[in-house]
């Protein structure tokens, strides 16, 4: 299963993302901090032997972001997969 997990570069996101991880859930942590990311990505991969997938992006400069659209990025997730937004 995969779980989906918005805010997860602190906080609430970044807890629930370590807990996904250690009850073997591959994630997609959703942030704007693309360094604290890629790390928690790589920790969570090699501690917990999971796939993380990265997304950030910067919605206060959404218009110049390779990543976003004009009004955000723009996500979905599977049916009958967590969606944790904390963000």
């Amino acid at each position: 299963m995969k779980a989906l997990i918005t805010g997860a570069s602190s906080g609430i996101g970044l807890e629930l993302a370590k807990l996904f991880a250690r009850d073997g859930h591959d994630v997609v942590l959703v942030a704007r901090s693309a360094d604290k990311l890629k790390q928690l990505a790589a920790e969570l991969g090699t501690a917990h032997s999971i796939r993380a997938t990265v997304i950030s992006f910067c919605s206060a400069q959404a218009s110049r972001c390779p990543m976003c659209s004009a009004s955000g990025p723009t996500i979905s997730a599977p049916r009958n997969r967590p969606l944790v937004g904390s963000a």
